[in-house]
């Protein structure tokens, strides 16, 4: 049943007239709420709906035999009249009677173009810091390559000394296949292959390096991270 808050709300809503009806002049909704069974708030599809239901009761094919209701055509008429009125409020007002006013939400603006309309992606902070790893080992990776000997006998080479000696001499160190002073660039190649960085005084085999005069060998410097078959006299650490 609508309570007294909805009856009072629709005895304020201005009687509706009828002509040629036969009615009151006053369109009574809560009378069409009760014959319905239906709350002020409903919406128009449970009004219709509703409507349907006791128009099908009230039909006068039903009332035949003893189970007739004498009172069932004007029942139905009023009924009819008083739906009419309802259909007509919500076509005016876009609600039906009783019902509470809808108030279109204030629209806001977007501005689908700019950077701020769209939230940032933030990626989370430990997926951050396993990509930082990954980076780290490749990098460390490709150094440690690079620095490597390419050649199979690097692990054979000679040990290298912390002091410089004079303990070899070019014969000795030519016939251990050791580079040594005087030594041709034919035969530096011959054992230590070709430089990374080739120029007409320096070879390059990464952070190691040989210089040479008139093409022969002058100097040179063994890197721990990439050691020459070199003498010991010039090694260093």
């Amino acid at each position: 049943m609508p309570s007294d808050r909805s009856r009072r709300r629709i005895a304020s809503i201005p009687a509706m007239v009828k002509k040629g009806n036969g009615l009151a002049r006053d369109t009574d909704f809560l009378d069409l709420y009760n014959q319905l069974d239906l709350q002020p708030g409903c919406d128009l599809a449970e009004l219709k709906q509703a409507y349907r239901r006791r128009l099908a009761i009230l039909h006068p094919d039903r009332q035949v035999g003893p189970a007739s209701d004498a009172h069932a055509p004007a029942e139905l008429q009023r009924l009819t009249a008083l739906y009419g009125a309802a259909i007509e409020f919500h076509r005016q007002h876009d609600r039906l009677p009783g019902g509470g006013v809808v108030r279109p939400m204030p629209h806001v603006g977007v501005n689908r173009g700019s950077a701020s309309s769209a939230a940032p992606v933030v990626e989370p902070a430990g997926r951050r810091r396993w990509w930082l790893v990954v980076l780290l080992g490749i990098a460390v990776m490709v150094f440690v390559w690079w620095q490597s000997d390419p050649s199979p006998d690097a692990a054979t080479a000679a040990p290298e000394s912390a002091e410089p000696t004079d303990i070899a001499t070019p014969t000795a160190a030519h016939s251990a296949g050791l580079i040594d002073v005087g030594m041709s660039t034919d035969a530096v190649q011959a054992i230590e292959g070709d430089p990374l960085v080739m120029t007409a005084d320096r070879w390059e085999y990464g952070p190691s390096w040989i210089r040479f005069e008139d093409h022969k060998v002058v100097d040179w410097y063994s890197s721990a991270l990439r050691p020459l078959k070199a003498a010991p006299r010039r090694a260093h650490p």
